[in-house]
């Protein structure tokens, strides 16, 4: 089925529904495993938002309430790097502070003139190849400072803090190159973009269908799995457009069926709708909202979700 932007969507459905006639149709997926409801944003963590991202402009500062205890964070000169649980979608943060609240922990780390100063309620495992300035102990935190970077590794009620240093290039692949595939969506404020995963042989096959559409696979890559972070501006309209396409273009489904999973993902709050784009089928749409349900997005391995945040510009700490 050939990709549709947003304007050519509405013809296509207006078209659609025109010829059809209107139909009642139930907000229950009767090809899914999952009956959803509406909800609201939530401020803090539930059982359908298992982390919570809150930034401070004024403070450069990233709140994170985490119903997960197992995570992991990554601190360098450009950003914390975040992962949540055991798998590898991660979020990052140029901000220069970062506090998270997890299920029965918290910590927090600043960073002041290249110095990174954290506080934690947990027992810490501190290696002998982080060099430490100052060190105190309370009766509730414990608190250090350290001008390295490290890696904060959280997992049975333990802090462990290492030297270890993010590797950039661990899970990104370089996305407009054609003889390689992508397994992430990142989703980049950064950039302004979002990046749908592939693999070198849908797009090898897709490239061969259209011969006269393309002038390269990297032109094909950059059209059909490069969005502009606009694409998805109004998430309502969003969320329903895409659970829309993925049951006509992807499961041939009816307009009924389609429609019904529109509406009823429309008002999934927590549901980023590049997710809906990136699941290849309902299936894997199935196991992500499985997941999400159950508050085990660390079990979701179909992809990875990376969040790439904007960096803050302050008077003082230009980035």
């Amino acid at each position: 089925m050939k990709n549709l932007d947003t304007d050519e969507f509405d013809v296509e459905f207006a078209r659609e529904v025109t010829s059809t006639g209107t139909k009642k149709t139930s907000s229950k997926r009767s090809s899914s495993k999952i009956t959803k409801h509406p909800t609201t944003e939530a401020s803090n963590t539930s059982a359908k938002n298992p982390f919570v991202f809150t930034l401070n402009t004024a403070k450069s500062l990233l709140e994170i309430c985490a119903n997960d205890d197992t995570y992991e964070i990554y601190a360098s000169d450009e950003e914390y790097v975040f992962f949540l649980g055991k798998n590898s979608s991660y979020f990052s943060s140029a901000q220069d502070n970062l506090f998270l609240k997890s299920k029965s922990s918290d910590i927090s780390i600043s960073k002041v003139d290249g110095v990174y100063k954290i506080s934690t309620n947990l027992d810490v495992d501190i290696s002998d190849d982080v060099s430490i300035t100052s060190f105190c102990k309370t009766k509730d935190h414990i608190s250090f400072s350290t001008a390295d970077g490290f890696k904060v590794t959280s997992k049975d009620a333990k802090l462990s803090i290492t030297n270890e240093v993010y590797n950039k290039n661990k899970f990104l692949t370089n996305l407009s190159v054609p003889n390689s595939s992508n397994n992430c969506l990142i989703i980049s404020d950064e950039d302004q973009k979002v990046y749908l995963p592939y693999s070198f042989s849908e797009v090898d096959k897709k490239f061969k269908s259209f011969p006269d559409k393309y002038e390269s696979m990297t032109d094909l890559i950059e059209k059909e799995y490069i969005k502009p972070a606009s694409f998805y501006k109004n998430p309502f309209t969003a969320r329903f457009r895409e659970a829309y396409k993925l049951m006509r273009r992807r499961q041939h489904a009816s307009i009924g069926a389609a429609l019904a999973l529109g509406i009823e993902l429309a008002f999934e709050t927590h549901l980023h709708p590049a997710i809906i784009t990136a699941c290849k089928n309902l299936e894997e749409l199935d196991i992500y909202l499985d997941c999400l349900d159950d508050n085990e997005l660390d079990k979701f391995s179909c992809f990875d979700i990376i969040y790439k945040s904007m960096p803050v510009v302050l008077a003082k700490h230009a980035k």
